[in-house]
């Protein structure tokens, strides 16, 4: 998951955007070090060359469906005894390799004589008490040792003894620390949430603050276990592109899109059609929506308007990681959704299904499909504003085929 960083670290560094503080929790604290003194490209060499055996004596790359994946666990039986024997035998697993990894991935020195101040947050074990430090206070000896008392995932990996004292991940206590950055003197703060446990971060309503910019992960980044090569460069990828779309450089939500000036006209439009369907306020239809199409409630109109394509183009397109001209993702959907006429699952459903309430996720070519039939049927059409009541998803599909209709693109 820490590359998710590494490529929010990359657009800051093309775009100019200088900072005084780092605060990290966990992995946080590992790129923390490294941008105290600007190690950009060997951060980059270590996360493109980083594999579980580099992590984890005897690891195996756990995907996010392990524990339902019957082959993968056939497939890595023997491994995944081995790994558990280790694992309770030392109370975690054996991670020799990331230490000593670390140990020639970080200048100690670099980081202590840098101008750059460099949080460091843990839990101390006794009590899970959070404990936050700043490295340049720390002897240089004690540098290394508290990263990885930071990063100590326990009860996975083993707790870290410094001292006499026992400590384990910062995340136990305080997995996105704007409060520390606030204490060490930020004005503004730019906070990366990476999935952890808890979900929702101990402090959330610090990114509430009006000086907090938040960039929150659009896609799953896979378990912090899995350090397979693909995972590792799709998660920098989207840390990437999400920080684009934060700063307001490129449009999308789970897609990323190139700004376009015909986005706002075909929104305006959209949410013009919506709202005489449903009779509510911008707010109301949005939450609606947002409450069968995941967390994101749309803020605008051409947030409405491209979170109902990607709804769409989620059933046709798996291509997250690279940035879409907005017309030719249209043209993508709509091709697949013709395409969907010689799916035989499809066409025995689209017809009886019943659209005056949400479906279910298998269902949603289906439903898709039959909007798009019955807006071409002018008499269906008609009819669809009462059915569409209660489904504002099936609603903004609706809508959004009116729009491309409206501008020549269903024909």
């Amino acid at each position: 998951m820490g590359s998710y960083e590494l490529g929010v670290w990359k657009y800051l560094r093309e775009n100019g955007i200088k900072y005084d503080i780092v605060v990290g929790t966990s992995i946080g604290s590992l790129n923390g070090a490294l941008m105290t003194y600007d190690a950009y490209d060997e951060a980059v060499s270590l996360w493109e060359n980083v594999n579980v055996n580099k992590v984890i004596r005897g690891g195996v790359n756990l995907p996010s469906d392990f524990l339902r994946n019957d082959t993968f666990r056939k497939e890595n039986y023997r491994k995944l005894v081995d790994l558990g024997k280790i694992y309770f035998k030392n109370k975690g697993v054996d991670i020799t390799p990331f230490k000593e990894w670390v140990k020639t991935a970080i200048d100690p020195e670099k980081v202590k004589n840098s101008e750059i101040t460099l949080g460091i947050v843990t839990t101390k074990y006794a009590g899970t008490k959070e404990i936050d430090l700043v490295a340049q206070d720390l002897p240089v000896e004690k540098i290394i040792p508290f990263l990885h008392a930071s990063s100590s995932c326990w009860p996975i990996f083993p707790m870290e003894k410094i001292d006499g004292v026992l400590y384990i991940d910062g995340g136990w206590t305080n997995n996105l620390a704007i409060d520390f950055a606030l204490r060490l003197g930020a004005d503004e703060v730019i906070a990366v949430m990476l999935p952890a446990f808890p979900r929702i971060p101990q402090k959330f309503e610090y990114t509430w603050l009006p000086n907090v910019k938040t960039i929150i992960p659009t896609r799953p980044l896979g378990t912090m276990m899995n350090f397979d090569n693909k995972v590792v460069n799709n998660n920098f990828k989207l840390g990437y592109l999400d920080a684009c779309k934060a700063y307001g450089k490129l449009d999308g939500v789970k897609f990323t899109f190139e700004k376009d000036e015909k986005t706002e006209i075909y929104a305006s439009k959209f949410i013009s059609i919506l709202s005489k369907k449903y009779f509510e306020s911008f707010e109301g239809i949005a939450k609606k929506f947002t409450s069968l199409h995941g967390h994101y409630v749309p803020k605008s109109n051409k947030d409405f308007y491209l979170s109902t394509l990607e709804y769409i183009g989620d059933n046709f397109s798996h291509d997250y990681y690279n940035i879409h001209k907005l017309d030719e993702f249209t043209e993508i959907i709509l091709k697949g959704i013709k395409s969907l006429k010689a799916n035989k699952k499809v066409a025995s459903k689209y017809k009886t299904l019943m659209l005056t309430a949400p479906v279910s996720e298998s269902d949603k070519k289906a439903m898709i499909y039959r909007l798009y039939k019955d807006y071409i049927d002018a008499k269906t059409y008609a009819k669809l504003g009462l059915i569409m009541k209660n489904n504002p998803v099936a609603g903004a599909v609706l809508s959004l085929l009116e729009v491309l209709d409206q501008e020549g693109k269903l024909s």
